[in-house]
Parts: structure tokens; C-alpha cells; sequence
């Protein structure tokens, strides 16, 4: 990992960690803007591949069958780069080895431990289920087949997930490059019966291959071997299959069943789809879990996958050169704050000042200056000042009509009061009250000492305070009314000692003089 990268668009291309007959697959490094950063692989054709049209097709097809698939158990694509007439095919990185990988490091750790292998079978089959329902963008079903379902292209990861991957092979109803005539796609020894005689195949061709991968995985053998091709396709066609638990012990009637329907040559015999097979699998409750697998993998496959430790901490740890920061992030950010700045005020433009070269930020443009956006002070809310206005004057005037009412009210209080009631009012409450008591004995009035009658509250405003009656005492028997006391005339000279007519006690409450009223 000591070479320099190699750019390609918006990635960072480093050394290969998987080599096949058509392409290299390569660790990358997603460089996104403000310090982000992915690690990805690069699927890259081989430079006797990148300018043949038929096979660049391929890839294309692959890259577009694949982004319509969205499942766990399949490895997704992220993007498609074309620099300099090379196609390369960006995925998400799965740490991990192939099937094959797996089973030529695994040793005498080989065949896996039954739940391991059965673990392994239903997230295969599930990942073929979803990319046989895959539909395009206007709902309409694919009508995918993988055509090329082997231990090559299994990945089995050490979180204990297992991916799909290279749908390059695949058939669908619209992929633009088809098989010439008398043309094979995908390994022999994987091949489906009707595959093979080049008749019409569906699903149930996968479900034919993931059932090779399960007998394989339980056996610990190869199915159709042979070193010529012819020999295998001989086998494939006619040869008789074995039940798994012929080669090893232990294995249940049940799953030799479900094995070999998968295995049967005439394709309605198989199960209808990859989900049947595996909720067949998972009705024999021996399948292992995610942290099982990622258990067993980190201990057949963690001194294979120490190198690639290596070269992936190397990759997350590269640091960007200046001139590996892409500039399109400092145009972008330019751009938009233009677009910005041409549709704000003038007010708030004004706040716009460019940076000083010791603030602004790392990943910048050399030629286009850095603008910081100082925001403008908040809007004064005026509709709360208005409203507290509006109660400041009301409590105002409210005061001030107390004021004036008080008086009047006092006034009527040390005299006799006659209400009026309506023949059906009664009124609640009656003190006979001495309001000649009220004033001093030398400012005694003849007043008359009927009792007072009150009528119901009314809703009037606070009198000013008065001074308290020397004695209440209920009234006995009916209520009666009185006759109302004649008025005094008004005199016609001011009162002594009535200017201004009232006193003010300790509390600041004015307290009228009731000589003078």
C-alpha cells in the first residue's frame, strides 16, 4: 500500500484485493465533501476487456440489475464511473471471503458445522428471492435470474451476513446484451439441467445452483467434478445425485429431503421459488445466527483477512494532498452562496464579509474568496408591545373610573337606602346599620336608625375603603321597608375644613370626610 492512489472522478483507487477473469476488484475511498469519507470496492474491467463493447455492456447491466435489488443478503451498488473511456463499478465493501475463499483457507475446519452451512443456504436463498421479485421503476417485475450462483460469487462477511454478488451474467426481460446462440454464461458445474440444453429458464435454475452450494457445504465434496468440460456437462445432465447425508454423518432425513428437491432435474419437481426452499430450511430450527457465522468466520478466516486489515486501515488512514481535495467542493460552495447572495436584500448583503486567510477552512478554493454570512439582529416583535400597551391603558382607566364611583358610592352608603325589588326578588341579606355612628359627636346628623336593606351584588367597581360599623348585628323576623330620609339641602357656601374633602390614612387610601359630602 505504499504506492500513491490512483483518482478516479470523486474516488480514490488503491491496490486490488480480488482478481478475476474479466476484473479486478479494488479497495476505494469515497472522498465527499466537509472531511466525509466512504470505503468502497471498485469492481474495475481489465484493460483487454475496458474497449470491448459486449463486454462493457455486461457490466452495465450488471451495474443496472443490481441497483434495483435492495436486500441485505445482496451487495449493493453505489455508483458508475466512465473516466477516460474506463468503466468501473463502485459497491459497498464487505469485509470478508468468497465461499471459495473460505473453504481453500478453512483447511481441516471444512466442510462448516451443519448450522453453519444451513445458516449460510437461507440467506443465499433470500437473496436470490429478493432479486427475483426485483421490479423496475414503473413496477413491473424484472424477471431476474442470476444464472451464475457459485462459491465464487458468495461473500460471506465476518459480521456473519452473506452478499450476492456479480449479477454481470444475469437475465432479465431488458438487458441490452443477450447471450449469442450456442453461448453459456456461468460455470458449468452450477448450471441447471434446462441451462445447459439451452431451453427457456426461470427461477428455479437458481434454486438449482443454491441447492449445489448446499450439498457442497454439507458433503464437504464437489457435486459434478471432472476435468473435462464435456464430462461435466455429462454428469450434470445424467449422472445420479447422491442424498448429502451418504457422505457425512449425522444428517437428518429432513434435510437430505429439502437438498434434493432443490437437486431435482425436472424443474417442476423443485421448490416454485428461493423462499419456499428457505422456509423449509428454517422449519428444521438447526440454522445458525448471524453472530454464530461471525464467530466461525473469525476463526477459520482472521489470518487471511490480516492482510487485508492492513490495507484497510491504510485506506481509511491516507491523508488527502492538496491536490487530492476536489475542487468542485470549493465551486459548489462558491456557486451557491452567488445564487444566495443575488437573492437577499441589500440589508442583509451588507453582512457579508470574506474571511481572513488564517479562518478559512482547509478544503477551499485558491481563487474564489470565502464568504461568512453574519446573520442580521432578530426583528423587534411588536405585536407583544402593542398588546401589553393596550393592557397598560385599560388598567389605566380602570383606576380612574374607581376613582370617580367611589365617592358616589360613599355617599349612598350613610344614608338609608330603599331598593326596589321586582315582586318575584327577595332580597339575601339585611343589617340594620346606625349610620349616624359613622360620623364624630359633634358632626352627628339626625338619621334615621331603620335598618338597612341590601340588595343582591351587583357587579360594580371597588369602593374606596371605609371605615368599619361599630356593630352588626342580624336583623330578626321579616324584612321591612322603610321610608327613605329626607336629603339636606346642599348648602350653598363650601363647608369648613372640606377643602380638599378627604383624608388620606396610612395605606395611601383616600378617606372622604363625611361632613363634607
Amino acid at each position: 500500500m505504499g504506492e500513491t492512489p490512483q483518482r478516479i472522478g470523486r474516488y480514490l483507487l488503491f491496490e486490488p484485493f480480488a482478481v478475476g477473469g474479466m476484473a479486478t476488484v479494488h479497495l476505494g475511498r469515497l472522498v465527499g465533501p466537509i472531511g466525509f469519507s466512504r470505503t468502497v470496492a471498485i469492481k474495475r474491467l481489465h484493460p483487454a476487456f475496458a474497449r470491448d463493447p459486449e463486454i462493457v455492456a455486461m457490466l452495465m447491466d450488471e451495474a443496472r440489475l443490481a441497483a434495483r435489488i435492495r436486500h441485505p443478503n445482496v451487495a449493493a451498488v453505489i455508483d458508475v464511473l466512465s473516466v477516460d473511456d474506463e468503466l468501473c463499478l463502485v459497491m459497498e465493501y464487505v469485509h470478508g471471503l468468497s465461499l471459495a475463499m473460505v473453504e481453500r483457507v478453512a483447511g481441516t475446519e471444512w466442510p462448516p458445522p451443519r448450522p453453519i452451512a444451513v445458516g449460510i443456504g437461507i440467506q443465499i436463498l433470500l437473496g436470490l428471492h429478493a432479486a427475483h421479485e426485483a421490479c423496475n421503476e414503473h413496477g413491473a417485475p424484472l424477471a431476474i435470474v442470476h444464472r451464475d450462483v457459485s462459491p465464487q460469487n458468495i461473500v460471506v462477511g465476518t459480521d456473519g451476513g452473506t452478499r450476492l454478488i456479480d449479477f454481470g451474467v444475469a437475465k432479465a426481460l431488458w438487458r441490452s446484451q443477450s447471450s449469442h446462440t450456442g453461448q453459456l454464461k456461468g460455470k458449468i458445474q452450477y448450471m441447471a439441467p434446462e441451462q445447459l440444453r439451452g431451453r427457456p429458464i426461470d427461477r428455479r435454475a437458481d434454486v438449482f445452483a443454491a441447492g449445489i452450494v448446499l450439498w457442497e457445504m454439507l458433503t464437504g465434496r464437489r457435486l459434478f467434478e471432472a476435468i473435462e468440460p464435456g464430462a461435466v456437462l455429462d454428469l450434470v445432465l445424467r449422472a445420479e445425485i447422491p442424498l448429502p447425508s451418504h457422505y457425512a454423518d449425522g444428517i437428518s432425513t429432513q434435510l437430505d429431503a429439502v437438498v434434493m428437491r432443490a437437486l431435482s432435474r425436472p424443474c417442476d419437481m423443485r421448490f416454485p421459488t428461493a423462499s419456499a426452499m428457505a422456509a423449509e430450511l428454517e422449519a428444521l430450527r438447526m440454522a445458525a445466527t448471524h453472530p454464530e457465522i461471525a464467530r466461525w468466520m473469525e476463526h477459520v478466516a482472521s489470518a487471511s483477512l490480516a492482510e487485508r486489515v492492513q490495507a484497510l486501515a491504510a485506506v481509511e488512514n491516507h491523508e488527502l494532498e492538496p491536490e487530492e481535495t476536489p475542487s468542485w467542493i470549493a465551486r459548489h460552495q462558491v456557486d451557491v452562496d452567488a445564487a444566495t447572495m443575488a437573492t437577499m436584500p441589500t440589508a442583509t448583503r451588507s453582512n457579508l464579509v470574506p474571511l481572513e486567510p488564517s479562518t478559512s477552512p482547509t478544503l477551499r478554493s485558491s481563487d474564489s474568496p470565502t464568504i461568512s454570512w453574519t446573520p442580521p439582529a432578530p426583528p423587534v416583535r411588536r405585536g407583544r408591545t402593542r398588546r401589553w400597551a393596550r393592557l397598560t391603558m385599560g388598567a389605566l382607566v380602570a383606576v380612574g373610573t374607581a376613582a370617580l364611583v367611589a365617592p358616589l358610592l360613599s355617599s349612598s352608603a350613610r344614608h338609608r337606602v330603599t331598593p326596589v325589588f321586582s315582586p318575584s326578588e327577595k332580597p339575601s341579606v339585611a343589617l340594620p346599620i346606625d349610620l349616624a355612628e359613622l360620623a364624630s359627636p359633634s358632626e352627628q346628623r339626625t338619621v334615621s336608625s331603620s335598618p338597612l336593606v341590601l340588595a343582591p351584588p351587583r357587579s360594580v367597581a371597588k369602593p374606596s375603603r371605609l371605615p368599619r360599623p361599630a356593630a352588626m348585628t342580624p336583623s330578626k323576623g321579616s324584612v321591612e321597608t322603610a321610608p327613605s330620609a329626607p336629603l339636606p339641602a346642599p348648602s350653598a357656601e363650601p363647608i369648613k375644613g372640606c377643602v380638599p374633602p378627604f383624608d388620606i390614612d396610612p395605606d395611601g387610601v383616600r378617606v372622604y370626610k363625611l361632613r363634607c359630602l
